[in-house]
């Protein structure tokens, strides 16, 4: 099954991964061929220590070496029909590819899903809808200035705070995730969750 292209008339703001995908995310959920035949999560790419590094990146110095995040965030969709053996308290997945869009990738978005994600957060898009904050305190220097100029649209929503919520991979079940934002995969889990 091909998946949709990424929009043409998509909003794009640089360093700001995590609401980028979210504004990919309502478009996506308010279009009934889509929701219809693919099962989108929000995929937050991140480890104990912060550093996590993706080639690839837009922002690489030069091709071929890496750019080092705390965190990054895609969206990862995979057909409605797969089935998987990972106990995520979310929808079972049936046989298929999995694609990825990461606007801040080189590669082609969407591109197929080929594992090497570890440290993730797996979320399902309806709760990254109801929970993300669009206001972030990491996004700023001491003196209250933009690490990066912010998007061009006020900020999205106002209920939960990204980084204890979304980006803590040390936060497990029964530590204040509770299932409510997510859960914490490693990689071999990730794999089986969107095929290999």
């Amino acid at each position: 099954m091909i998946p949709p292209s990424l929009p043409i008339d998509r909003v794009y703001t640089g360093f700001y991964c995590e609401e980028n995908v979210y504004l990919l995310c309502q478009r996506f959920l308010k279009d009934a061929k889509i929701h219809e035949h693919w099962q989108p999560f929000v995929m937050f790419i991140s480890n104990e220590n912060k550093t996590v590094a993706l080639w690839n990146q837009k922002n690489g110095r030069e091709e071929g070496t890496p750019v080092v995040w705390d965190y990054h965030v895609v969206l990862v969709i995979r057909p409605r029909n797969m089935e998987i053996g990972v106990d995520t308290e979310m929808d079972s997945v049936p046989e298929g590819e999995s694609w990825v869009y990461d606007m801040d990738s080189r590669l082609e978005s969407p591109c197929p899903w080929n594992g090497r994600f570890s440290g993730t957060i797996v979320i399902q898009t309806k709760s990254w809808a109801v929970y993300f904050n669009g206001t972030f305190p990491e996004d700023m220097n001491a003196d209250g200035s933009y690490i990066a100029p912010p998007p061009s649209y006020a900020p999205l929503q106002k209920t939960s705070n990204l980084m204890s919520c979304f980006v803590d991979v040390k936060m497990q079940e029964g530590e204040g995730l509770d299932g409510k934002y997510g859960i914490v995969l490693d990689r071999d889990e990730v794999d089986e969750l969107f095929g290999r």
